[in-house]
C-alpha cells in the first residue's frame, strides 16, 4: 500500500469515510446494547458496553488524526473541505453518544432492577425514538440525504416531549422508590442527549450536502452588532 504522502486526495477521503462509518456502526451497536441491557436488566451486556467504550475512544482519535493528516498533506477546498469539517464534527457527536451509552450501562449495573418499573415503558419508547434518529442520521450522512436529515431534526421534539412526560410521571412516584427514580432520570437524560447528538449529525448532513449551517437558525450570519 502506498504511504499517505503518495496517495491521492480521493483515496484519503475514502479512508476517512470508512473510518467514520466504522465509528458510527460501533456507536450504534453500543446504544442498542445499552438499551437492551436496560430493558432486560442484563448486567453482563451492560458491562460489555462499558468495556467497549475504549474502542469508541480509539476510533475517535483515529478519525481525528486522519482528518488532520489530510489537511496537512493537501489543500482541500469546496466539497472535499466540507467533508473533512463534517467528519470531525460527526466524530465528536458519535464519541459523546458512546459516552451516554456507557452511562446508561453504568446505571443498569448500579440500579439492580429485578424488572423495569412501570415508567420503564416510557423510557423504552423514548429509547426507540432515539435509536431511530441515530440509525437515520448514519443513513442521511453517508447517503447525503438532506430530506431525511431534516426529518431527524424535527423528530427530536418527540423525544423531548417523552422525556418531560417521563419526569412528570416520576414526580408522582412514592418515596419508597427514590433510588430507582434517580437511576431512571439519569438513563432518561442520557437517551435524550443521544437524540440531541443524532439531531446534530442530521444538521451536519444538511451542511455536507447543501453547504448551509442550520445549527443556529435564529442567529443571522451578518447581523449588525448592538451596543
Amino acid at each position: 500500500m502506498p504511504s499517505p504522502s503518495t496517495r491521492p486526495l480521493g483515496a484519503e477521503l475514502a479512508s476517512l469515510r470508512e473510518l467514520l462509518a466504522s465509528m458510527s456502526e460501533l456507536v450504534e451497536a453500543q446504544v442498542a446494547d445499552a438499551i437492551h441491557s436496560m430493558s432486560a436488566n442484563d448486567l453482563d451486556l451492560a458491562r460489555q458496553v462499558r468495556e467497549r467504550d475504549d474502542e469508541v475512544d480509539r476510533l475517535e482519535l483515529e478519525v481525528d488524526e486522519h482528518s488532520e493528516r489530510i489537511l496537512a498533506l493537501f489543500t482541500p477546498v469546496a466539497v472535499d473541505l466540507r467533508l473533512i469539517i463534517a467528519a470531525v464534527k460527526v466524530n465528536t457527536d458519535l464519541e459523546r453518544i458512546g459516552d451516554h451509552a456507557k452511562n446508561i450501562a453504568k446505571h443498569v449495573c448500579q440500579a439492580e432492577f429485578p424488572t423495569m418499573p412501570v415508567t420503564g415503558a416510557n423510557l423504552r419508547a423514548m429509547a426507540d425514538e432515539a435509536r431511530w434518529m441515530l440509525r437515520s442520521a448514519h443513513e442521511a450522512f453517508f447517503r447525503k440525504d438532506q430530506v431525511l436529515a431534516r426529518e431527524i431534526v424535527a423528530r427530536d421534539q418527540r423525544v423531548d416531549r417523552m422525556y418531560k412526560e417521563m419526569l412528570d410521571a416520576l414526580s408522582n412516584t412514592g418515596p419508597d422508590h427514590v433510588d430507582k427514580i434517580v437511576h431512571l432520570v439519569h438513563m432518561g437524560k442520557s437517551i435524550e442527549r443521544i437524540a440531541d447528538h443524532a439531531k446534530s449529525i442530521g444538521k451536519i448532513a444538511v451542511f455536507l450536502v447543501e453547504g448551509v449551517d442550520i445549527r443556529h437558525r435564529s442567529v443571522a450570519r451578518n447581523a449588525p452588532e448592538t451596543a
